[in-house]
């Protein structure tokens, strides 16, 4: 004859004993840090802005010449993932095929020269407004090909 026992029931005595101190040590535990603090005893922090110099949300960063004009420094040769060497010779049509990548391009102040971009690329607004290259990955060459990138 089979009987169903509960978990509880099959524990022994100390097992017991053990699973009811450490619930009610638990109990315990959790109520402690409901207290009330008083304010004189509440750790703050103080900082003298006296001598900090004023800045504005709209101070403009270009008049001290923090900004230059970003150009990319063409031909440069580089290695793909398969080892072969990739030489970059223009940058005037590009198809940035990751969001990310897309991000980075865009504030990189060559968006005029995306001519299409991932269905990912979605920020800034411009990128979400070009023509998108579908497919699955790896991204589909005849796609690429055809904006002439």
């Amino acid at each position: 004859m089979w009987r169903f026992r509960a978990p509880l029931n099959s524990l022994n005595r100390n097992a017991k004993k053990l699973v009811l101190s450490f619930l009610l040590s638990s109990l315990a535990l959790s109520g402690s840090g409901c207290g009330e603090t008083n304010s004189d005893e509440s750790l703050l922090l103080q900082v003298d802005l006296s001598s900090a110099p004023e800045a504005s949300a709209s101070t403009d960063l270009s008049s001290d010449g923090l900004r230059e004009e970003l150009r990319p420094q063409l031909p440069v040769t580089i290695m793909d993932v398969t080892g072969t060497e990739v030489t970059v010779e223009s940058v005037d049509r590009i198809i940035p095929l990751d969001g990310t990548v897309a991000e980075v391009v865009f504030a990189l102040g060559l968006g005029p020269n995306v001519v299409a971009t991932d269905m990912s690329a979605t920020y800034p607004a411009e990128a979400d407004s070009l023509p998108e290259i579908r497919g699955s990955l790896p991204v589909g060459g005849l796609d690429v090909a055809t904006k002439r990138p």
